[in-house]
């Protein structure tokens, strides 16, 4: 791999990583609220709707990293 190559996988890497940052944060917030809702609701509708947007955020988590981790190694 060219260094202009290597410099731009690594930029998009870079980018990634905070898309990354962003989503984890987003996730934790979710899971922050599931965590305080009363019992009641958190059994419910709403509770089983959380869980299922926290489920498919950490699914995006490990794809993201596993896309960065792939851009840097390939950029060695």
């Amino acid at each position: 791999m060219n260094a202009q190559r290597r410099k731009s996988l690594l930029e998009l890497a870079a980018q990634a990583q905070a898309v990354l940052d962003a989503v984890e944060g987003i996730r934790d917030d979710e899971q922050e609220y599931l965590d305080n809702m009363p019992e009641g609701i958190k059994d419910g509708d709403k509770g089983d709707r959380a869980q299922e947007v926290i489920d498919y955020l950490d699914g995006a988590v490990d794809g993201l990293y596993s896309a960065i981790e792939g851009m840097e190694s390939a950029s060695e």
